[in-house]
């Protein structure tokens, strides 16, 4: 995963965000089975899609991938809007 490897990356409990510079802005999201059933993968996917459309400026420009680790699936869907903006908040200061 060349985002990884070349990018710029930051944590907030939870959720990773990793980020390489470019045009645009587009959004990955990786979210592995240790985080939990199928049911709850998703619906980390939807908020974090969701959080992507509602708030695009926020997110770097270029490659953005976000990754939600274990214990994840057991927050609330607010905890999970500001850990995300916690580690874009951290992200933005490295880039």
């Amino acid at each position: 995963m060349r985002v990884r490897r070349r990018g710029k990356s930051a944590r907030s409990g939870e959720i990773a965000v990793a980020a390489l510079a470019g045009d645009g802005r587009r959004l990955g999201i990786v979210v592995t089975r240790r985080v939990g059933n199928a049911v709850e993968r998703n619906r980390l996917k939807r908020i974090i899609r969701e959080h992507f459309r509602l708030n695009r400026d926020s997110f770097p420009k270029g490659d953005c991938v976000v990754i939600p680790g274990g214990g994840a699936a057991s927050l609330t869907n607010d905890m999970i809007r500001q850990r995300l903006t916690r580690a874009l908040e951290l992200l933005a200061r490295k880039l």
